[in-house]
């Protein structure tokens, strides 16, 4: 899973935004790359995908064009509320396939992001599936000295 793959996959996702206009000042993969760094993150919305990438600038321009700098929550908004989510979804399924071994797991996670539905549509949903290898195994050791740095109320 290298960003290059990413990028590569992102090419195969229709623009959803007026190209003829000539007012696209961010470039598609790294909107869509930001917003999915964000989210797997733990991000929530469009203003945390704009917080994340102003944190992260430095970091995000190694990879990352970014010829306008970080787009704005709205544009965040603007172009994931027109992208075709079955693009983007077979997008990251041919991003993440690889070929998993015999002792494999795959943890799957749906949540629905409240106040995202509306009249025109219904509630949007993340789902998430991670891959776990023997790392489990070691999560597990350390679940006893992870759990003395949580405290607990009822």
């Amino acid at each position: 899973m290298k960003i290059e793959d990413l990028k590569e996959e992102i090419q195969n996702i229709t623009e959803p935004r007026r190209t003829s206009h000539g007012n696209i000042r961010h470039k598609l993969e790294d909107i869509i790359i930001i917003g999915l760094c964000t989210v797997i993150c733990g991000g929530e919305d469009y203003s945390d995908m704009e917080a994340f990438g102003i944190n992260r600038k430095e970091y995000l321009a190694k990879f990352l064009e970014l010829p306008n700098g970080i787009p704005d929550s709205d544009t965040f908004r603007r172009v994931f509320e027109r992208i075709d989510p079955s693009e983007l979804s077979l997008c990251l399924i041919n991003w993440l396939s690889v070929k998993r071994g015999r002792r494999e797991t795959i943890a799957i996670d749906r949540k629905t992001i409240c106040g995202s539905g509306n009249e025109k549509h219904r509630a949007y949903h993340v789902i998430s599936a991670d891959v776990l290898l023997e790392k489990l195994k070691h999560f597990i050791l350390l679940l006893p000295y992870l759990s003395m740095l949580l405290t607990v109320s009822d």
